[in-house]
């Protein structure tokens, strides 16, 4: 926990999601190396792909389980998410080096609760409860499913009412957030953060 607190806190952080606005990324992270990178578990395979350092990865883990040994492997705090639905995937956990655990219940045996609902919000409710300096989504369009999503079409209308529930809970809790973060947005709409275009990012982040 320490390792990942140090990675965001009074850091600006990239919270990178699976979105088609993730294109733009790879030249985003490039220009600024500087600011810390969180990814949600949909976006680990293309990171990965294009070999590109991934500071902490927020998964369930229902994603490419390559990719996400990899992104271990690689040194990134893996925080992985427990729920009824997998705990089956949680022995893959084991062969993480760095593991925090979260769930959405009462916290117990050393696991959190930042809050959230999706890899994706959830990235972004940590970032700020370990107090980052600034937080800019990235790839989080919020009911555009990207090519770098895993999601199978027959499932893509459930994974859309997931993604609009993930928008509504950051618009819900972007006036507390902004008290310790400050909120931005190269991705889709999120009420409560400011737009900014990728190309513009270098105000936000010093570069």
């Amino acid at each position: 926990m320490g390792r990942l607190e140090g990675l965001l806190a009074d850091r600006d952080v990239l919270v990178l999601g699976s979105g088609p606005s993730i294109r733009a990324g790879a030249g985003v992270m490039a220009r600024h190396p500087q600011a810390a990178r969180v990814a949600a578990d949909g976006a680990v395979a293309e990171l990965v792909r294009r070999r590109m350092r991934v500071d902490a990865v927020v998964t369930d883990l229902d994603g490419d389980a390559q990719a996400l040994r990899a992104a271990a492997r690689s040194g990134a705090v893996m925080v992985v998410h427990a729920h009824g639905d997998n705990a089956g995937s949680l022995r893959m956990a084991a062969g993480f080096g760095r593991v925090v655990g979260t769930t959405q219940g009462r916290p117990v045996a050393g696991l959190r609760n930042f809050g959230g609902f999706t890899d994706g919000d959830r990235c972004v409710f940590m970032a700020s409860a370990l107090r980052a300096r600034s937080i800019v989504l990235l790839g989080m369009d919020f009911g555009r499913i990207g090519s770098a999503s895993r999601t199978r079409a027959a499932e893509r209308r459930t994974k859309a009412k997931k993604l609009r529930r993930a928008r509504a809970l950051l618009e819900w809790a972007a006036p507390r957030m902004a008290r310790r973060s400050a909120l931005y947005t190269a991705s889709g709409r999120v009420d409560g953060f400011a737009r900014v275009r990728a190309a513009g990012l270098g105000a936000v982040l010093g570069g």
